[in-house]
């Protein structure tokens, strides 16, 4: 139960940070609205089904990163320079890398364009060398003993890299997103806006960015940025990619907008103090409303249903099989997993054993000689209980034949609740 709340709490984290950085560049009203609306992020509950997937905790620091570099350049235009924030985002950026790098890949593209524009805009500079030379030893001191882990020879992360991992997209420059021919996400609806954020949102959404776009203060030139950036990833899948993740972060951006542009367009609008004070009332009613009613109940729809079976939840069986894993098995360990029916399944036994893991995704029943196992395993983990308990008597006799094939000279570790753990023979 322990590791289940964890990672609740890591994927939760993004209301925090969201409310962190809102409230202090558009003021607690802003912050409190923009961090309620994504609790209700389709997306993120998405993920956090689909199994544990490291990127989403990555992307939890994006606006805590934006805020503390944005801290940074802003003091280049008081009365003293706070590097401060500089090191602060130094730190911040090693923790999304030990996360997952995507994380870091976004904030970064939107430092590097907001940056670009603050120096175009302003007339100047916003690095001090000395400043930015203490940025770089930070990362390189936290990071430095761990870097060969992801980019080491045999990462898994430098593979990918190497061969473009994600799908091909097909959806063009012209749009924002569309489903690729062969999405990276099987769920209906993931690339879909109106799906994931409800058709409603999109006139405020346009109109927060009408409002950036006339305002374009700082704060405003900081969320442009931002917004530059995510065409940028969105679109990053057409050579090849994992665009279908950055999509994830859609709802840090747009949601807050749905309320900075009605809100902003109403502060600026000449009338009467009072009559300010009750439209924006008025107009924050109705958006919270429309959140509860339209998004919170499509967010009630998806959970009611996400746990509704042993078949599409963690089973005591291989919560047990996972944790003797994870405490019997050595650090370096490469488990293969076979028979667990679902994919978010597997991702989630992946996690708890803190080992890691390889499989096929298709078929279920694996067909590979455990000998070509990539990378190189030492283990495998054959789950039967899934199979039994959806009385796949086929699929069952075809794993039975796959384990007689390929793991008659490995030693039997684990053999509970229709689930077996072996080590493998040197192969």
């Amino acid at each position: 139960m322990s590791a289940f709340l964890f990672y609740a709490i890591i994927c939760s984290l993004i209301v925090l940070a969201s409310y962190i950085l809102f409230r202090n560049l558009f003021g607690v009203l802003i912050g409190f609205l923009s961090s309620f609306f994504i609790i209700f992020s389709t997306r993120d509950i998405l993920w956090y089904l689909f199994g544990q997937y490291p990127q989403v905790a990555s992307f939890v620091y994006m606006p805590v990163v934006l805020y503390s570099y944005y801290k940074y350049v802003d003091s280049f235009f008081s009365e003293k320079k706070k590097p401060i924030y500089l090191y602060i985002t130094a730190i911040l950026l090693s923790i999304q890398f030990f996360f997952h790098p995507q994380g870091v890949v976004a904030s970064v593209l939107v430092i590097i364009i907001f940056s670009l524009f603050t120096i175009f805009k302003e007339r100047k500079f916003i690095f001090d060398i000395k400043h930015f030379l203490v940025f770089l030893l930070i990362i390189a001191i936290v990071l430095g003993p761990f870097f060969s882990i992801p980019l080491g020879k045999e990462s898994k992360f430098r593979k990918d890299l190497a061969i473009g991992s994600g799908e091909k997209s097909d959806a063009g420059f012209f749009y924002w997103t569309k489903t690729p021919k062969e999405p990276g996400v099987g769920y209906p609806g993931y690339y879909s806006y109106s799906a994931m954020n409800g058709i409603w949102t999109v006139p405020f959404v346009l109109l927060g960015i009408a409002f950036l776009l006339v305002s374009r203060k700082r704060k405003e030139m900081l969320l442009i940025s931002w917004l530059i950036a995510l065409y940028i990833l969105f679109h990053e899948a057409i050579i090849g990619g994992r665009a279908e993740r950055f999509i994830e972060t859609e709802a840090y951006l747009f949601y807050p907008l749905v309320f900075i542009g009605i809100l902003g367009f109403i502060g600026v609008i000449k009338m009467p103090d009072l009559y300010k004070r009750y439209a924006k009332a008025g107009f924050v009613a109705l958006l919270l409303i429309l959140v509860i009613f339209l998004n919170g109940k499509a967010v009630y729809s998806q959970l009611k249903g996400a746990y509704g079976n042993d078949l599409s939840r963690i089973t005591s069986a291989q919560f047990n099989a996972a944790e003797f894993i994870g405490e019997k098995l050595p650090d370096d360990a490469q488990v293969y997993i076979t028979g667990t029916l679902s994919f978010n399944k597997k991702k989630w036994i992946w996690a708890l054993s803190h080992k890691s893991m390889a499989w096929q995704v298709v078929p279920v029943i694996n067909t590979i000689d455990i000998k070509n196992c990539e990378p190189k395993c030492t283990h495998a983990f054959v789950d039967y209980s899934d199979l039994a308990l959806a009385g796949a008597g086929k699929e069952i006799n075809e794993l039975q034949e796959w384990e007689k094939n390929n793991l008659a000279d490995a030693s039997l570790l684990y053999d509970k609740d229709n689930i077996r753990v072996y080590e493998l023979g040197k192969i």
